[in-house]
């Protein structure tokens, strides 16, 4: 079992209490914007990603997205993605450099953020970026090289 499955498991068995406290907050708080989904904030997440990276000349970018697929279909010039365990981003950088790297949701389940942020700094184009979406409310920040797009 890695760290973070134990430290999620003990502030269940700990703090049992925080859990629904943290989903009642959250629907709460969506409910002025009309959204009945707990999930609200990932909702949102979404919503400003797309719209972020709409404005950028992304059918002429080359695209790397970590452990997903989301964003297979968006248009991007090239598009690649990969998954763990297959690819560890906390091992090694993959050949190739890429333009924009995204990692929905990867960051704060990582054992080594800071080792992660290295190999993604390696694989950006001068010029490319990174967008790493994560749920601030449920996970600690953990910071992202970015080299402005």
């Amino acid at each position: 079992m890695s760290q973070y499955m134990r430290l999620k498991e003990l502030v269940k068995v700990r703090y049992p209490w925080t859990i629904p406290l943290r989903n009642r907050v959250l629907s709460l708080l969506g409910r002025p914007l009309g959204i009945k989904d707990d999930h609200w904030v990932r909702i949102v997440m979404d919503q400003e990603t797309t719209r972020l990276i709409r404005v950028l000349p992304y059918k002429e970018m080359s695209a790397l997205e970590i452990s997903g697929d989301v964003w297979e279909q968006f248009g991007f010039g090239q598009y690649r993605n990969v998954t763990y365990p297959e690819y560890d981003v906390c091992k090694n950088p993959l050949a190739g450099k890429f333009d924009i790297i995204l990692a929905e949701q990867v960051w704060e389940h990582l054992l080594w953020p800071h080792r992660a942020t290295s190999h993604v700094w390696q694989m950006l184009r001068m010029g490319g970026g990174v967008r790493q979406k994560r749920c601030s409310c449920c996970a600690p920040v953990f910071p992202v090289a970015v080299k402005s797009f």
